[in-house]
């Protein structure tokens, strides 16, 4: 990621409706995960989709079985990741090992 990428995920984090969570490939208990995917959801649940990436083309699921089983896998890999970023000013510390955290980290140490 570029030094601009990671300041406007900071940025970005400060919208209310904007959750960001960094997950270290040093994470304990990674879910085995082969193929990306965004999980699409509205508030009432309705039209949830699950989008798969593949090499050649993108995949949609929309069926309540496999949203299901992708909104499990997201669930896990959300409680494995480092806590959100909080950008508000009491939260904001050098020593709290957490998403702003490390994206702070590699904007001082890398850029």
């Amino acid at each position: 990621m570029t030094r601009k990428q990671l300041l406007r995920l900071v940025e970005l984090a400060e919208l209310p409706h904007v959750t960001i969570q960094v997950l270290p490939f040093t994470a304990d208990g990674l879910p085995m995960m082969n193929t990306p995917f965004n999980l699409i959801a509205s508030h009432g649940g309705i039209l949830e989709t699950i989008q798969l990436d593949h090499a050649s083309q993108s995949m949609f699921l929309h069926d309540p079985d496999s949203v299901a089983q992708y909104r499990g896998h997201f669930d896990r890999l959300r409680g494995v990741a480092l806590p959100p970023v909080d950008t508000s000013p009491s939260a904001i510390s050098h020593d709290v090992r957490d998403s702003l955290g490390l994206i702070q980290h590699i904007l001082y140490s890398h850029y």
